[in-house]
């Protein structure tokens, strides 16, 4: 009986553990703020990192060659045909320093969006970001 009150309570921890967890990630998420105030300042955050900026929403994807969820994001545009500019924050200087001092990045993918940044990658939440951002453009 104390052994099975052991593994209830053992997993009712996890169980809560697991779910603030994810309610960190998911706040995370969503409540990070840019610096980006307009769509133009991505522009040129984009080109000022050697990218070629899009003439609809800007879009900048932050990445590392060994990251997974970063290569699912890239075939998730790709697949879409949605025009963006990917940086390698390991190869480039440029793109580094922005990912951490202008973006506060900590972690990648990081995937700006118009004036978004989004941390990590889901696409609900980049979808609702580019149809926020195409809203804006007009």
């Amino acid at each position: 009986m104390d052994r099975q009150r052991s593994n209830i309570l053992f997993w009712g921890v996890m169980l809560l553990l697991g779910s603030i967890t994810l309610a960190a990630v998911a706040y995370r998420l969503e409540s990070t703020k840019s610096p980006l105030q307009t769509a133009s300042d991505t522009r040129k955050l984009i080109q000022e990192l050697g990218g070629t900026p899009s003439g609809g929403v800007p879009i900048a994807l932050f990445v590392t060659p060994t990251c997974p969820v970063c290569k699912a994001a890239e075939q998730y545009l790709l697949a879409r045909n949605i025009p963006f500019s990917k940086f390698d924050v390991q190869q480039n200087t440029a793109a580094q320093k922005a990912f951490f001092q202008l973006l506060n990045g900590s972690g990648v993918p990081l995937i700006v969006v118009g004036t978004e940044v989004l941390l990590g990658f889901n696409p609900e939440l980049f979808q609702a970001a580019l149809e926020g951002a195409a809203t804006e453009l007009g």
